[in-house]
């Protein structure tokens, strides 16, 4: 059997695209069935768990893939591997949070900032990166009282005016994941955006963020957070200061 034809073969089991590098070994087990060097059996069996591993080598379907980013995945069994690897850390991720719409804003938003790579090496460091971030979540003592959505509220109810919501996610080393979006007016210019995306540090119950111009404090009692900023982290009339509870 021909290369042309294992691919075409390969193409009517589950819509699943093999790797060119699997499509070689397929064929060489099947010369060596065709030379009785190797069981029917054992063939069958070798090539489907082949078939099987390529299905789970990413966090998406292949056949699908249409952006560089997806393809440069695909392509490449190591960055395929690690794509997987950050897709489980994520959703390990998630379960920290009873609330989880703006960690996954911040997770899309992190996507949309990889698309600069633009080779396989590019995106195995990214991915790499924000994998260890993502491990390093903290799942119990002080450090994961931080973890969750909180939104601002005013004179006790939550601000719809000029709202503002911010995650958390406390690490193991000291330090607090921090992603928030706020909005603001200022007089007749119309409403303005602000957006803080990092890592701060913690000392006890207090965490300082602190990215370009822009510097957040933040206090932690029990469920809610006391933010104070220098008005340097967004648009005109944009501020993160004010009293948040967990969502």
């Amino acid at each position: 059997m021909t290369l042309a034809k294992v691919h075409a073969v390969s193409k009517y089991w589950h819509g699943i695209t093999l790797h060119p590098v699997l499509f070689k070994v397929i064929w060489f087990l099947i010369n060596s069935r065709k030379e009785n060097k190797l069981p029917t059996r054992s063939l069958i069996f070798i090539s489907a768990s082949l078939i099987a591993c390529s299905a789970l080598a990413t966090s998406f379907d292949c056949t699908k893939a249409k952006t560089e980013t997806e393809q440069l995945i695909c392509t490449d069994p190591e960055l395929s591997l690690l794509d997987e690897k950050l897709s489980e850390a994520y959703k390990a991720a998630l379960l920290q949070l009873n609330t989880k719409l703006l960690f996954k804003s911040s997770q899309r938003a992190w996507l949309n900032d990889i698309k600069q790579c633009k080779s396989a090496a590019c995106l195995k460091t990214a991915f790499t990166e924000r994998t260890a971030l993502l491990n390093n979540v903290a799942t119990e003592g002080s450090a994961a009282e931080w973890n969750g959505e909180y939104a601002r509220y005013t004179n006790g109810k939550k601000n719809n005016a000029t709202p503002a919501n911010i995650v958390l996610l406390g690490l193991k080393d000291n330090r607090v994941f921090v992603h928030g979006f706020a909005l603001g007016t200022y007089s007749s210019q119309g409403t303005h955006t602000g957006d803080i995306n990092g890592l701060g540090d913690v000392r006890d119950a207090h965490a300082s963020f602190s990215k370009d111009s822009c510097k957040v404090e933040i206090t932690l009692k029990q469920t809610v957070l006391a933010i104070k900023d220098n008005d340097s982290c967004g648009g005109m009339g944009v501020t993160f200061t004010g009293t948040y509870k967990r969502q």
